[in-house]
């Protein structure tokens, strides 16, 4: 079984947000050890199946962890079928394991994805059949095997998911305001700023305490994994056998590289419903102790420490239907009241507002392009002696 085979060198690639690629890429290098190529939608490496196992520990930035097992022609149905075959798939699962094909991409001849994931799991199917004489059923909700199929151009690639659910849930928010910012995002937003471990932060529009938080478990060293199980829990051969052994030494290693930190972590809204949410989501993601949260209106930053940096993801007006104007006029107060701070913060906002920087005043030193789901965004970071002023 592919789980008891820890020596082979397989071929990876982690999906992120798009815009994310860059900082995934050095995310994944450093922990890795290894080169690691970015690539449009992601980063792929080459590695072990323990290297995939770190990923889905370790990783803050990545989407989802797609182990390669097989690739081939895809002009039509019949040759996507032909190439899901060839894959040895009784190497994965048994006849009791229950699995779940998703697919993405496509051609002019493979336009949906509900027929390419059929015409897969039919060869999957086929294939155990062929090999253990019967088949695994097939479970949407619940697999213990999720494969994955791209299909691009005339081709193929087959993955086995690791992760199962995507890497942003990390177990600690189960609940949320009403336009939560995903956690692999916020991660991001932290790492292009850059925001230093050590650093104190204030998210005066904190929501559901993404932003802080995050950043709470970097400071802390937290490993963002730790608090959910994977995929590949349910794999068949894990239990037991040398993966286990090779993940509890992960974990293990994990716990152990927890630290204290002294740094000032806060989140402020104005909606104390959503402050309640934040703080049992900051006591699930183990950070309660280092972060504090208040009720206080964006526009008053008043109370700050020194050399605080303000991250925030302010409403983007599509995001929440706040009346255009009502916007405009909130913005320009919270430029106001950044202008009014001494000594000024540095600022790091995620917008996805198209008259933000406009309605802001100042210039970012970085801009970079993200997006949040379907919406473009820009990251702006405006340093501490360059803040922006009201329009």
């Amino acid at each position: 079984m592919l789980a008891s085979d820890l020596d082979t060198t397989h071929r990876f690639f982690v999906p992120a947000a798009k815009g994310t690629e860059g900082v995934l890429k050095r995310e994944l290098a450093a922990f890795l050890g290894r080169p690691v190529r970015g690539q449009r939608g992601g980063a792929c490496f080459r590695g072990t199946l323990v290297d995939g196992l770190q990923v889905c520990l370790f990783s803050r930035i990545g989407q989802r962890v797609l182990l390669a097992v097989g690739e081939g022609p895809a002009d039509d149905g019949d040759a996507l079928y032909t190439a899901a075959r060839s894959v040895p798939w009784e190497r994965m699962l048994t006849p009791e394991t229950p699995f779940s094909v998703r697919a993405t991409g496509g051609n002019a001849a493979l336009r949906h994805g509900h027929f390419i994931a059929l015409r897969t799991k039919d060869a999957v199917a086929d294939r155990l059949r062929a090999h253990l004489g019967r088949r695994p059923d097939v479970d949407r909700e619940d697999p213990a095997v999720r494969i994955a199929v791209h299909v691009a151009g005339d081709r193929a690639c087959f993955y086995l998911d690791l992760a199962g659910a995507p890497l942003h849930q990390r177990g600690y928010r189960t609940e949320a305001g009403q336009a939560p910012l995903r956690e692999t995002l916020a991660a991001a937003v932290l790492a292009l700023a850059p925001v230093g471990a050590e650093e104190a932060i204030v998210d005066p529009m904190c929501g559901s305490g993404t932003l802080v938080i995050e950043q709470a478990q970097v400071a802390l060293g937290i490993a963002p994994g730790l608090g959910r199980r994977f995929a590949f829990h349910r794999w068949p051969g894990f239990h037991g056998g040398p993966a286990q052994a090779a993940w509890d030494r992960l974990v293990a290693r994990a716990r152990a590289a927890r630290r204290p930190t002294r740094a000032a972590l806060m989140g402020r809204d104005h909606d104390p419903r959503v402050l309640e949410v934040a703080a049992r989501n900051a006591r699930r993601a183990g950070v309660a102790e280092w972060v504090r949260f208040e009720q206080r209106d964006a526009r008053d930053l008043s109370g700050l420490p020194a050399g605080v940096t303000i991250v925030t993801n302010p409403p983007y007006g599509t995001r929440l239907g706040r009346r255009s104007r009502q916007l405009d006029g909130f913005l320009r107060h919270f430029a106001a009241a950044c202008q009014a701070c001494r000594p000024r913060p540095r600022l790091v906002v995620l917008t996805g507002h198209p008259r933000f920087e406009r309605l802001f005043g100042g210039t970012p030193r970085r801009r970079h392009t993200l997006f949040n789901g379907p919406l473009e965004c820009r990251l702006l970071v405006y340093p501490g002696d360059e803040a922006p002023s009201a329009e």
